[in-house]
């Protein structure tokens, strides 16, 4: 194919500013965020499956007014600028991060979002709750939606575990979630009726599920591996979050040891 050896009109629109049609029963602020749900239409942000982000609404739109009915109004949204969002816990640190739809109007890194509605990168700290994002499109979401798998292992002596925490306070090295706990038998535990159970905590956080329960029964043989419950939730973390290992309903083991194995997900920043 020849190259274009003329000049000609590239019919260039900026698309700052998109009308879209609004979902049924929902009622859009001006400033908040906005993203089409798996249907298409706006609906106020969050933490939504399916959804995607477009931008800040530039009106108020009340869909749930008598006569309302999916698409029966529409919403100016401004896109492809920046706008202040309120983020937990906001630090300098987080500049050049991807964030993600929350609820209430809220940005997450990608480690507190279940769905990965991608809002934008944060470019300006304006205090420790609020963050500027330079809002983009779904179709520019970076490299940091993607996760490298990880493990952490600790030895455990039987014996010795008591109620209370068995490793307290360990650095996480980066941002991330924990995905399972489970532990692979060492040295089989012989005498009977004897248990443990072993949970994960972030912070001071308990995570949701994730409880490894250990018994006599399950601790032999050697090269046994026994998985915790599902990990479901309160499971995020950021760099320097402490990881903690507790136990609890101990009935004191006499013999046999351990390696408590703990996988993570760590976020590949942009």
């Amino acid at each position: 194919m020849a190259d274009v050896g003329a000049n000609r009109d590239p019919q260039v629109k900026d698309g700052v500013i998109l009308s879209v049609l609004v979902e049924d029963s929902v009622h859009i602020y001006r400033g908040v965020g906005v993203t089409l749900n798996a249907a298409g239409y706006a609906t106020p942000m969050g933490d939504d499956a399916g959804a995607q982000f477009v931008g800040v609404a530039l009106e108020e739109c009340d869909n749930t007014l008598t006569g309302h009915a999916q698409g029966g109004k529409r919403v100016r949204v401004q896109t492809q600028v920046s706008a202040v969002f309120t983020k937990a816990s906001a630090a300098q640190t987080d500049l050049g991060l991807p964030v993600y739809a929350g609820f209430d109007g809220t940005v997450v890194v990608a480690g507190g979002s279940t769905n990965k509605v991608f809002v934008g990168i944060i470019t300006e700290i304006i205090s420790t709750s609020l963050a500027r994002v330079q809002l983009k499109l779904a179709q520019h979401v970076p490299d940091a939606v993607s996760y490298t798998y990880q493990t952490l292992t600790f030895h455990q002596n039987l014996a010795s575990i008591a109620d209370g925490d068995l490793m307290t306070n360990y650095h996480m090295p980066c941002t991330g979630e924990l995905v399972a706990f489970s532990a692979v038998v060492l040295v089989a535990a012989t005498t009977a009726a004897k248990l443990s159970t072993l949970n994960l905590e972030i912070g001071t956080t308990n995570v949701t599920g994730g409880a490894l329960a250990l018994t006599s029964a399950n601790m032999t043989p050697k090269g046994a591996v026994v998985d915790g419950a599902a990990i479901t939730g309160a499971n995020s973390f950021a760099a320097q979050d402490h990881l903690s290992i507790e136990a609890s309903s101990t009935t004191t083991f006499v013999e046999g040891e351990v390696l408590l194995v703990i996988v993570y997900r760590q976020l590949l920043q942009a």
